[in-house]
Parts: C-alpha cells; structure tokens; sequence
C-alpha cells in the first residue's frame, strides 16, 4: 500500500470539520496545509485550520490516504471531488538538488 497526498473538495451539504470526521472513518489522514499562501485580500490565513489541513477560505481539506483507496474517499457522503495531489518540494538553496 502506498500513502499519497490528497485534496479533497466538500460539496456543501456539510461543514468542514464534519466531512474530516467522515473522511477519518475510512482512512484520510489530515495533514497540515503548509506553505499555504495568505488570501488575496490581506486577511491572515486561520493557522488552527490549516494545521489541522483545513482551508475554509477556499473549502479545501488537505491530507494523505491509500492510493487504492481514492475511489472509496470519493463515495463519502458530502465529497464533491478527491484529487491527488502533485505538489514536488524544493530542496533548500544550499542543497545539491539545486
């Protein structure tokens, strides 16, 4: 089984943290959504959510799960969509990957 990092989308019908709690039940891990930009109109970002992979200004949950398990993630109800994610890190200025 390999983990791998996801975006999932609510569809409205509930609230964030209770759509994270059904995710949970079968096998999301929330991650923290580092790195996050702050929002465009200069507010700050809510550093509890997003550690807890919450991004309620954009209605984004950030974490990991089975890849084989995408398809199960995608039937819990309140999911509108469940998208790898494919993000690559940068290795720090003085690393040799530079």
């Amino acid at each position: 089984m390999s983990e791998v990092p996801v975006l999932v989308t609510p569809d409205g019908t509930v609230g964030l943290e209770e759509l994270r709690s059904r995710l949970e039940e079968h096998g999301f891990r929330s991650r923290p959504a580092e790195g996050t930009p702050a929002p465009a109109d200069g507010t700050p970002a809510d550093e509890a959510d997003k550690k807890r992979g919450i991004l309620s200004r954009v209605e984004l949950l950030v974490g990991a799960i089975d890849k084989d398990l995408i398809p199960e993630l995608e039937k819990v109800p309140g999911v509108n969509s469940v998208v790898q994610s494919r993000t690559r890190g940068v290795g720090p200025p003085n690393s040799k990957v530079q």
